[in-house]
């Protein structure tokens, strides 16, 4: 079965007897593929399955952080701000409202909507997993489902006792807020922390430049690429994986996407400022697709219009001049 599972991924199940062995994305999408066209069970029922059995070991340093935080809201939160940037196939939403806790989950890119049921159903119930753990009753109150298999999606409601809407185009659930604030069972804020912060920081990146940070390092590689660059890209670049990458930006309290993001701004504002360039021309340079997605984007992160930028930015030189 492992070899049916591993076929055409160009990996054998030796390379799993060592630590550094971290299958790329594709080998992924191949390896899940494999897997549930080997066995005789549809995709969302094999994937809530492996997310059943996710305990928190499976997790290792995450896991013990979450584990031993203060509250479970503290622990989905790890799990999330890792998650977000280290796991690839699905987004995961939160938010709070009316003392109503709603976490969702969507495919992240349209190329996996073959495989939408399995990542969406493991991640459900890996979260089903994760708030178990924490030894106390947290009831649902409301499933959304977007599963294909109405047999499962059936089960899972009566397994949960709570009100369904079987139509949703996301998979999301509702918890009373209050609830999260149970204590986790190792509760111990300060091991939390720290073993939070080790596990970002146990893979080492190559010191190609003792005196940059990360974030300098991959703002020259934006810069050198016009601001359109990949993540996969820029790990490349750098002689590191994807995922370690990412988890290296969290240890430095940042993700990927808030880094571009970032970097892009400040890029814009120096040509606004030292250029004659044209609107239409900075938001090139800096990656946009247009000046009009530049524009909004710009006005978010700064309450000013690109033009509005530039015409305060004219007024406070020729103050100063004179």
């Amino acid at each position: 079965m492992h070899e049916q599972c591993l076929e055409n991924s160009k990996l054998n199940i030796e390379d799993f007897d060592t630590v550094s062995c971290e299958p790329s994305i594709e080998q992924e999408r191949i390896i899940i593929l494999n897997l549930c066209n080997h066995i005789n069970e549809t995709p969302a029922r094999i994937g809530y399955a492996i997310g059943l059995k996710v305990g928190l070991p499976s997790f290792g340093l995450i896991g013990q952080a979450m584990a031993s935080s203060a509250s479970l809201k503290h622990a989905l939160d790890i799990a999330l701000r890792y998650s977000q940037e280290v796991f690839h196939f699905t987004n995961i939403n939160y938010h709070v409202k009316n003392d109503n806790f709603d976490l969702q989950w969507e495919i992240a890119h349209a190329e996996d909507e073959e495989l939408k049921d399995f990542y969406i159903s493991r991640d459900f119930g890996a979260c089903l997993t994760i708030m178990r753990s924490s030894g106390h009753n947290i009831p649902i109150k409301k499933l959304s489902t977007s599963l294909s298999d109405e047999v499962l999606s059936k089960e899972i409601v009566e397994e949960l006792s709570c009100d369904v809407n079987v139509e949703s185009k996301v998979m999301s659930i509702t918890v009373d807020e209050k609830l999260l604030h149970l204590p986790m069972p190792l509760l111990n804020a300060q091991a939390s922390q720290t073993l939070e912060s080790l596990c970002y920081t146990q893979i080492a990146l190559p010191n190609t430049n003792e005196k940059m940070s990360l974030s300098e390092k991959i703002g020259q590689l934006l810069r050198q690429h016009q601001y359109i660059l990949t993540r996969d890209d820029a790990a490349n670049a750098l002689c590191v994986s994807s995922r370690t990458l990412a988890r290296h930006l969290l240890n430095e309290k940042t993700t990927w996407r808030t880094l571009v993001a970032t970097q892009r701004i400040a890029e814009a504002k120096h040509l606004l400022s030292h250029s004659d360039d044209s609107i239409e021309l900075i938001s090139e340079k800096v990656g946009f697709s247009s000046s009009s997605a530049f524009s909004l984007a710009f006005k978010r992160a700064c309450a000013k219009t690109p033009s509005e930028y530039r015409k305060h930015y004219s007024i406070q030189a020729k103050t100063k001049t004179a």
